[in-house]
This record gives C-alpha cells, structure tokens and sequence, in this order.
C-alpha cells in the first residue's frame, strides 16, 4: 500500500478545506460572490477522496474498478468503509460530476448546503487513517 502516497493526498484535502474554512461565506450572498471559487475547492477535496480511495483498492490488491462508484462499492464489499458512510462518499462522487461535467444546471442552493458539510471528508480522513494504523499493526504482526 501507498501509505505515504494516501498520506499526502489526506495533507491536501487539509489544505483545501482550510482555504474554504478561512474564507467561509457568512451568508448565501458572500458564497455567491465566490461560487466558483468554492465550486472547485469542493471538487478538488472529493477528487481527493476518490484518489485515497483507488489508492486502498490498489494497495489491497483487489484492482480499481471500471467505474468510480465500483471503488466505494468495493471498498464497503471490503469493510473499509461501513455501507452508510460508503453511500454518502458515492453521492458525493455524483456531486464532483455535476460541477465536472455540468450534468444539468449547478445548484447554488446545494453547492453552498456542501459547505456546511464538510464533516463528510473530516470523517473520511478519520476512517483512512484508522484504516492505515490497522493495516500497519497487521504487518507488525506478521
């Protein structure tokens, strides 16, 4: 596995939503006069997810799958991630295509709703790294 490789992934998902953190709308105003500046942080952050993501599914041997939602659902076959929080990690790779590929009109209203979530990649990087300290002592086992 790309421990170090994951590890600066999850260093640049900080970085990212430090930015958004430090110059947080305070309304849905000041998100509109920014919108695509916290459009690509968004998708740059699930980017980030998506590649940790295929980075495990390669480190455990399993492969990356043809599709991006085929490395969720493989990762919740694995048990790296429960099926709840594998399911919000599939909708936000379905949000990353909407700002990507502009599959229909970008909603401001959901765009800025993302922001007040940002606990879903907080968690991720909590879910990752207990992932990698596991791993880590079943190798100091064997």
């Amino acid at each position: 596995m790309d421990r170090e490789r994951i590890l600066t992934k999850l260093d640049e998902l900080n970085n990212y939503l430090k930015e958004i953190k430090e110059d947080y709308p305070n309304n849905y105003q000041e998100y509109l006069e920014n919108k695509r500046k916290y459009e690509r942080l968004l998708h740059l952050s699930i980017e980030v997810v998506i590649d940790v993501s295929s980075l495990i599914l390669k480190g455990r041997g399993s492969g990356v799958p043809a599709d991006e939602d085929g490395i969720f659902d493989q990762l919740i076959q694995d048990k790296v991630f429960d099926r709840e929080f594998g399911e919000t990690l599939k909708e936000m790779k379905a949000f990353r295509n909407i700002l990507v590929y502009r599959y229909g009109e970008i909603n401001d209203k959901k765009t800025y709703n993302q922001l007040n979530n940002l606990e879903d990649f907080k968690e991720f990087k909590k879910q990752v790294l207990s992932y990698l300290e596991t791993k880590e002592k079943q190798n100091e086992k064997v």
